[in-house]
This record gives structure tokens, C-alpha cells and sequence, in this order.
């Protein structure tokens, strides 16, 4: 795990590898991680505002206020 840490690119969100540049996709860390992805992503039906989603992001994923 920690070679993966030391390959990441923060300025592309990638893995800088020896043979190739390539990023984690939502599929891939199911596979890898033998996790379950059910249901839609957003299941919201009506348009969320810009403070509605601000409030999600720190709510639900415990980010502050300055970097949501």
C-alpha cells in the first residue's frame, strides 16, 4: 500500500506508475476491495443548490465548510 502512496499524483488524482499513468475508478476499488456498489450515486430527484450540496459534503463525508 505504501508504494501506491509514494506513486500518487495529487495534480492529476493518478498513480504515476513504471509502465503507466492510471486512476482508481469506483469499479476497480470494488473489485480490489471485494465491496458492494448498489443503487444510483445521486438518487435526488430535484436539483440540489450550491449551500444544499455544501451541507452534504460536510454532513455526510466530513469535510469543513472552507473546502466543501
Amino acid at each position: 500500500m505504501s508504494v501506491f502512496v509514494e506513486k500518487w499524483h495529487e495534480v492529476t488524482s493518478s498513480f504515476h506508475l513504471s509502465i503507466e499513468e492510471t486512476t482508481m475508478t469506483l469499479n476497480v476499488v470494488s473489485c480490489l476491495l471485494h465491496l458492494h456498489v448498489k443503487g444510483r450515486l445521486l438518487d435526488h430527484v430535484v436539483p440540489l443548490s450550491k449551500d444544499e450540496g455544501i451541507n452534504f459534503m460536510v454532513e455526510l463525508l466530513g469535510s469543513d465548510m472552507v473546502e466543501a
